[in-house]
């Protein structure tokens, strides 16, 4: 009886570990309107980073799987954008950063997602490759275009989402016209989703659990 408690303590414990796979919502900390929502800038952006402080993230924690980006208005609809996006856990803080993005990273810069994304509805989201395991820490994000289509210059992304300063969500720029420089607003509203990191599946741990009641109601009998 005291084996097949404590199997049952385990897979409650299991089963409490996938429930703590997270959404979190930057806006939930620092409130972006929507006219801040979208990312992007224009053409002439080549890049730009986003510090999101530990206090931001809160609970989130495990691979991260997806970010998620939204629109003001679908002025734009059909965009397409093709990019490099890199994640590290850093030292740095809002007041520290840095115009050369090289600086701004930690020793665990990783590659998350390369290749083409389409502006097609009025949220982007964007699938990782789940390679990140985030546990606590400023996190830094970098996203380098190499081209965009069908953005209008007009749109001034560093001067238009410009908010309130914060030292939870930061933006360093860089920009063709107006060059490299660093945000202290930069509260471009984004989620993030993340996963418990080697957590077996349901169907898994129920399929092992069967078996080690099984075993144990054996042993009792004997």
């Amino acid at each position: 009886m005291k084996l097949i408690k404590i199997i049952l303590t385990s897979l409650v414990l299991s089963f409490t570990s996938i429930a703590n796979a997270s959404l979190i919502d930057s806006n939930d900390t620092i409130l972006a309107n929507s006219g801040n929502y979208w990312p992007w800038g224009d053409a002439n952006n080549t890049g730009y980073q986003l510090l999101l402080s530990d206090d931001l993230l809160g609970t989130g924690n495990g691979l991260i799987d997806s970010i998620t980006h939204f629109a003001f208005d679908n002025t734009n609809l059909g965009a397409i954008y093709d990019l490099d996006i890199y994640m590290s856990t850093t030292s740095k803080q809002a007041n520290t950063l840095e115009t050369t993005f090289a600086n701004n990273h930690g020793a665990n810069k990783t590659l998350v997602f390369s290749g083409n994304l389409t502006f097609s509805s009025m949220e982007l989201f964007i699938d990782l490759m789940n390679v990140f395991n985030y546990d606590s820490g400023n996190l830094l994000i970098e996203y380098d275009f190499h081209s965009f289509t069908g953005v209008a210059n007009s749109y001034d992304g560093p001067i238009f989402q410009s908010v309130d300063t914060n030292n939870d969500l930061v933006r360093v720029t860089q920009h063709n016209l107006e060059g490299s420089n660093v945000l202290t607003s930069g509260a471009i509203r984004t989620q993030l989703s993340f996963n418990p990191v080697n957590v077996p599946e349901p169907s898994t741990i129920a399929m092992l659990a069967l078996g080690l009641i099984a075993f144990a109601a054996r042993r009792v009998k004997n």
